[in-house]
């Protein structure tokens, strides 16, 4: 983690309760951040913990999977594969 600062209102969307939060980088592929931008105008990835609710953080591929699966999120990323439900 780079730095860490307490999210403002805009900013506490999935935040933890006390509104804390961490800046981390990442290399990622340009065009995923590019298909990113053009689909909400948003230059920038939000990237929290992975897992759901009573569950540990996934640390296998097919974890990724399983839990994606049971979740509400549209898209998975895992390594070169942009999966979507």
């Amino acid at each position: 983690m780079r730095a860490a600062m307490t999210a403002g209102p805009r900013g506490r969307h999935g935040a933890p309760a006390n509104g804390a939060s961490g800046v981390q980088s990442a290399l990622l592929p340009p065009i995923i951040i590019e298909l990113f931008v053009e689909a909400t105008g948003v230059p920038a990835l939000l990237n929290t913990s992975f897992s759901l609710k009573g569950e540990p953080i996934v640390s296998t591929p097919a974890e990724a999977f399983a839990t994606f699966s049971r979740s509400g999120m549209d898209w998975l990323v895992l390594g070169r594969y942009l999966l979507t439900k």
